[in-house]
């Protein structure tokens, strides 16, 4: 074996033991950060990955706490789909609550959030998302016409 200096893409200048095919291994050293670099960054990019599920599981929790106060369960799915997914039920209930209708028999709201609460998929709220509120409308109207007197 034989010890090599080699300057790598990061700037700096470690020393490989190098064997036989040595123009093809010093190209591709030379060509990649040092180890110690690419260690770094990869430290770096777990960091910021602990950092980022930390701060989806804040807001998941924030957005949580009014979806349970309705009755609703938990959504299920990875972090980032429940963080928004959460977003997206929230403010769908938050708009069928202004546009619900005063009248509203409160056993029909109950059987409505009993009916929204089967849909537990993080995935089903993103994919509805433009027609979720009308999916909520709907649920909501049915069920009052269920429990209004014919």
């Amino acid at each position: 074996m034989v010890d090599f200096s080699i300057t790598h893409t990061c700037g700096h200048t470690v020393t490989h033991d190098i064997g036989i095919n040595r123009a093809k291994l010093i190209r591709h050293l030379a060509g990649r950060p040092c180890r110690d670099r690419r260690d770094a960054e990869i430290d770096a990019r777990n960091s910021q990955s602990l950092h980022e599920a930390k701060e989806l599981e804040t807001r998941i929790e924030a957005v949580r706490e009014t979806s349970e106060k309705v009755g609703l369960p938990p959504l299920v799915g990875s972090l980032k789909q429940i963080a928004w997914a959460e977003e997206i039920r929230a403010n769908t209930f938050r708009h069928a609550r202004k546009t619900m209708p005063e009248d509203m028999p409160t056993d029909a709201k109950q059987d409505a959030v009993q009916q929204l609460s089967k849909m537990v998929s993080a995935k089903w709220w993103i994919e509805n998302r433009g027609s979720a509120s009308l999916y909520v409308k709907n649920v909501l109207e049915n069920a009052r016409k269920q429990l209004s007197p014919h």
